[in-house]
């Protein structure tokens, strides 16, 4: 005992000195590759206590080592439920499993059932290992070879391996969601609870396996926008209902949370978003309880909730509390990167991602921008050291950073981050197309939507078109997953074709989206009606501009009455886009020659611009500016000087409340309001609606 104690005090002081200085690295492999038969037992109890380097510099050693008995000893050490899971034993926890099975196949050319079972069992425990270490490719094809043997031994004594085989169809089928291979992912998920379903039904006790396979099906359904996601999610939460009912806590809650962060996404994907929001704030609770119990194993899906929390609340205009959510999320992401940067880095850079876009919904766009900096900077470095694993992530962030920029105005910045996203996804597209011609395609959109804010539509065009034929292509290989993408591409298409003056094709190209929405929302049941929404507001546009005013009438109405559902059914999301859609319905009952129902549909505009300026001012006062503009000139064209004056007055205070410059807008407005008070002087405001172009927006 005194031995081992004072091995462990020798080792945590080496491992504390190696945290500061990587040159004493050499000194604690060298302690260890010594004596790496005796000591290595005590460097897991250490790694586990005190993080890395010791965990790192052990792996290296039982790869470097002759001698199999360290590594078969640290294979059943790192199985041990307490050990199982522990972030700092990742790198050995490999390196043991990855020799043990190595030490097995040498010794069993031609292996019996029972070698067979216990290779079958070891290569998908490497599948783990590997999954948690990002190597997904060698997770797959490990995966896959115990797979066959488990099917092997399933068709010899089904009684014995028919469960095996379904938990390694459901592993497999998340690998391979893992590396985009979506069908082949829901294919076997499908087998997995096909053979579930027969267990559970003979053995209670079994509910838990098919619970699991039940929530990866109701992912891979919405993953391909297939029907079920969310039966399947609801099913799975029952089961564990039942279970964390009878079972140990420690046993059933961590799986009873986890289900309820699934069932969170798909809620928010039919759009109940009080449920999803309910489901979240649940398994937060859940997980903040097990990582009081333990840390090590629960702080790091306690940050994964937090920050699934955080859209949640978001989607219901909770942003504060959104905010809160994501910086609880982001410290603990960062509080376990200091003790395992390899690990927990990644998490930060992704944190900081999603904390950027709430803080861009905030309005706190300098922030949003500083954050979203900090996370290219971490996924730059993670991708430098470690490419595969990272560039991905990189061009995500790279993409993010242009949004970030664009969104305070500065496209000309914003084009550089946005186009090196672009390269990085080319080339990753060019390796593996399955997975990646989607971002590909997702960020030549982004591109083009940069090009056009920078007034650049020439340049925009044949970018978004690119992005176009990408998104064809795939909803003709997956129309159910890539058709949305494919309408809001056709929909910025037809912006762009509108800046450039071809209104005929910006017509088109606007009806063909409004018809892809249109299908989907009947398919979908609601699920897609804010773009099909957001599609019929465009497409009044280029219909108002090219003179086709009954149409752009029918289709502005349109657009309105879907988002009086929309605000009617999630207050605080649509505000703003029904007051866009009641500007264009107004314009064009002008059009028209009705000029009362115009009033009234712009009377309705500024009430709610109204609030949504005081919360929002950075957003919403140059919208709330105009439809007062548009109110008072209204009232003037129906002979009411007298009634224009106070939206005059309120939209004057509302410029001059501001500390943005606004001289030469408000030196216009003053000129109009004396106009008007003289036209109220004279009862008469004939001729005075021209002085202002009245634009669709």
């Amino acid at each position: 005992m005194r031995d081992e104690r004072s091995a462990i005090e020798a080792l945590t002081r080496l491992t504390r000195l190696a945290e500061r200085s990587p040159l004493t690295d050499r000194l604690l492999k060298a302690a260890l590759a010594h004596r790496l038969v005796p000591l290595a037992e005590v460097a897991v109890r250490v790694a586990v206590e005190t993080g890395d380097p010791i965990g790192r510099v052990l792996a290296q050693c039982l790869d470097e080592s002759s001698d199999v008995t360290p590594a078969a000893r640290i294979f059943s050490l790192c199985g041990q439920p307490d050990l199982r899971e522990s972030v700092p034993l990742r790198e050995v926890a490999l390196a043991a499993t990855r020799k043990t099975l190595v030490t097995f196949l040498s010794l069993w050319p031609d292996p019996t059932p029972d070698q067979l079972d216990s290779l079958a069992r070891i290569t998908r425990l490497l599948s783990h290992r590997l999954a948690a270490l990002d190597h997904r490719e060698e997770a797959l094809q490990a995966i896959r070879r115990s797979v066959l043997i488990f099917r092997r031994l399933a068709q010899e004594q089904p009684d014995l391996y028919c469960r095996d085989l379904a938990l390694a169809l459901n592993d497999l089928s998340v690998d391979c969601h893992l590396l985009g291979r979506d069908e082949e992912a829901l294919a076997a998920v499908e087998e997995a609870v096909e053979i579930q379903e027969e267990l559970a039904a003979a053995s209670p006790d079994r509910r838990g396996d098919l619970a699991l396979a039940l929530r990866n099906l109701g992912t891979m359904r919405a993953r391909l926008g297939r029907s079920g996601a969310l039966e399947a999610d609801l099913r799975a939460l029952e089961l564990y209902r039942q279970l964390a009912r009878e079972g140990p806590p420690s046993k059933t809650l961590p799986e009873l949370a986890g289900c309820l962060s699934n069932l969170s996404a798909q809620l928010g994907r039919h759009g109940r978003r009080e449920e999803a929001l309910a489901a979240s704030q649940e398994a937060v609770s859940l997980f903040a309880q097990l990582a009081e119990e333990r840390p090590d194993l629960y702080q790091p899906r306690l940050a994964q909730a937090l920050r699934n929390l955080g859209p949640d609340l978001g989607h219901l205009g909770r942003w504060r509390e959104a905010e809160d959510a994501l910086r609880k999320a982001l410290a603990l992401y960062r509080g376990l990167a200091q003790l395992r940067p390899d690990a927990f880095l990644p998490n930060v850079a992704s944190a900081l991602q999603t904390l950027s876009a709430r803080l861009g919904d905030l309005g706190q766009k300098e922030a949003a921008l500083e954050t979203a900096r900090e996370a290219v900077d971490l996924h730059r470095k993670l991708a430098a050291a470690r490419p595969e694993p990272f560039r991905a992530a990189f061009s995500l962030s790279l993409h993010n950073l242009g949004r970030a920029l664009a969104a305070l105005g500065r496209f000309a910045d914003a084009l550089a981050p946005a186009r090196e996203a672009v390269d990085l996804r080319r080339d990753l597209a060019s390796v593996r197309p399955e997975v990646f011609t989607t971002d590909l395609a997702f960020s030549l959109h982004n591109l083009g939507g940069i090009l056009r804010d920078q007034g650049l539509p020439e340049e925009a065009l044949p970018v978004t078109r690119e992005a176009l034929d990408l998104y064809r292509e795939l909803a003709r290989e997956e129309p159910s997953a890539n058709e949305p993408s494919l309408a809001l591409c056709l929909n910025m298409i037809g912006m762009q074709l509108d800046d450039l003056g071809r209104l005929e094709e910006a017509c088109e190209t606007g009806k063909e989206s409004v018809e892809i929405f249109r299908r989907l929302e009947r398919q979908a049941l609601g699920a897609f009606r804010p773009e099909l929404a957001r599609s019929l507001l465009n497409l009044t546009v280029p219909l108002g501009k090219i003179g086709r005013t009954g149409e752009a009438y029918r289709v502005a109405r349109q657009a309105a009455w879907l988002y009086h559902r929309l605000v009617a059914g999630e207050p605080g999301a649509f505000e703003a886009d029904l007051a866009a859609a009641l500007h264009n319905l107004a314009i064009a009952h002008r059009v028209l020659g009705r000029l009362n129902r115009a009033l009234q549909s712009t009377r309705d505009a500024v009430e709610l611009w109204r609030p949504l300026a005081r919360t929002r001012p950075d957003l919403h006062r140059d919208d709330l500016v105009d439809e007062l503009e548009q109110a008072a000139l209204s009232l003037l064209t129906l002979g009411h000087p007298a009634e224009a004056l106070p939206f005059l007055d309120e939209a004057l205070e509302t410029l001059t409340a501001s500390a943005d410059n606004f001289s030469e807008r408000t030196a216009r407005l003053e000129q109009l309001r004396q106009l008007v008070e003289q036209a109220a002087h004279a009862a008469s405001g004939e001729g005075l609606e021209t002085m202002v172009n009245l634009e669709l927006r």
